[in-house]
């Protein structure tokens, strides 16, 4: 019982560093008060990542590891979850295309607005294929484990 409640607090521990991670990224955004019109999803795409990541390389140190029904079930959030990732990745994609960063940060020296564009563009484009990528094989993780679960009786 001991390390069942441990497993959950290391759980809590890893959900407050993906938030805290999340701000980091974000944080030079906020401070040069860019309005950036997808915050909000880039911080889904860097919380996301960092979760689906830890759960594909160790989800047999998370408290749920034993939990049948809540593989089955993110075998098939997945679904909504990959392309709501692709469709929002695209608006993003297509921002970049019709408007540019370069609308967002015309208010800053030509320096600030280098750094700022290229840093935007450059997390924006890693964290939501980083999301993408991991959410396309958290499916065959579960899988994988489903299998190993019933036939060698491990997660």
């Amino acid at each position: 019982m001991h390390f069942y409640r441990n497993t959950w607090f290391v759980e809590f521990v890893w959900i407050l560093t993906s938030i805290i991670l999340s701000v980091i990224v974000i944080l030079p955004i906020y401070m040069y008060g860019v309005a950036f019109p997808f915050l909000f999803i880039n911080i889904v795409f860097v919380i996301g990542f960092l979760t689906f990541s830890r759960w594909l390389f160790l989800w047999k140190y998370t408290p749920y590891a034993w939990s049948k029904i809540l593989k089955i079930s993110l075998i098939f959030l997945m679904i909504p979850v990959i392309f709501t990732g692709i469709n929002k990745f695209y608006d993003f994609r297509n921002f970049l295309d019709e408007i540019g960063i370069q609308e967002l940060v015309s208010n800053f020296n030509e320096n600030e607005q280098r750094s700022l564009s290229i840093y935007i563009r450059s997390e924006m484009i890693f964290f939501g294929t980083a999301f993408i990528i991991s959410s396309i094989l958290i499916p065959f993780k579960m899988i994988w484990n489903i299998w190993k679960q019933i036939n060698r009786n491990e997660v």
